[in-house]
């Protein structure tokens, strides 16, 4: 059984006794989204994605080299750890820093309001691309990128959210809501959602 979690690499082989995340996140201060433990995958909900929305989000993150579960209805199942992401949020850039995953990030929905050094020196030597945002978002460039992962956030109009158009194009997305957060320390929190991808709960908890 491994003592940490699998930030890097997948599980070599495969035991339906051993805990793949002795790692967890605790969700204390952030209402808007849940997290089940299982032994090879967790199942994550965004309970609220925007204001007066009538559905919520289920993620199935699976431990990479383990099988995926069947029977759970209505999720987008994601192998973790992600190797890289498309953020669609510049509120999303300080999560990736503070759990060093910038080297894993693969591009943003738009460079304009980057103002992270950090990003601004990928953007400047070309590592990144820009897929543009809302219903005008590049599906052919996102595919082209291949993301093991898009974060993104929903507003509920169609003119803005770039989700639909990403996920029937087949392209992992994942709903970001910590916007929805009526807390500081609830928004912050947030920072153990995108960890979950990445199997760094152990680094947000810190």
């Amino acid at each position: 059984a491994p003592t940490a979690n699998l930030t890097d690499s997948c599980a070599q082989s495969y035991d339906a006794a051993v805990d793949y995340f002795p790692e967890k996140a605790s969700i204390e201060d952030a209402t808007g989204f849940v997290v089940e433990y299982f032994n090879n995958y967790k199942v994550v909900t965004v309970l609220n994605p925007w204001r007066g929305a009538q559905e919520q989000f289920k993620y199935v993150i699976v431990q990479c080299g383990t099988p995926a579960p069947t029977g759970i209805e209505n999720a987008l199942v994601i192998e973790a750890p992600a190797k890289d992401v498309i953020a669609m949020s510049t509120t999303q850039l300080p999560h990736l820093e503070k759990l060093d995953l910038l080297d894993r990030l693969l591009g943003l929905d738009s460079f304009l309001y980057v103002n992270n050094p950090k990003v601004r020196t990928l953007i400047q030597v070309g590592a990144l691309v820009e897929i543009g945002s809302g219903a005008e978002v590049n599906i052919e460039k996102t595919i082209e990128a291949q993301p093991d992962l898009v974060m993104t956030y929903g507003s509920g109009d169609p003119q803005y959210d770039a989700h639909p158009k990403l996920l029937e194009a087949k392209i992992p997305t994942v709903i970001n809501a910590e916007y929805m957060e009526g807390t500081p320390l609830g928004r912050s929190e947030w920072i153990k959602f995108t960890a979950l991808f990445f199997n760094k709960e152990g680094k947000a908890q810190e």
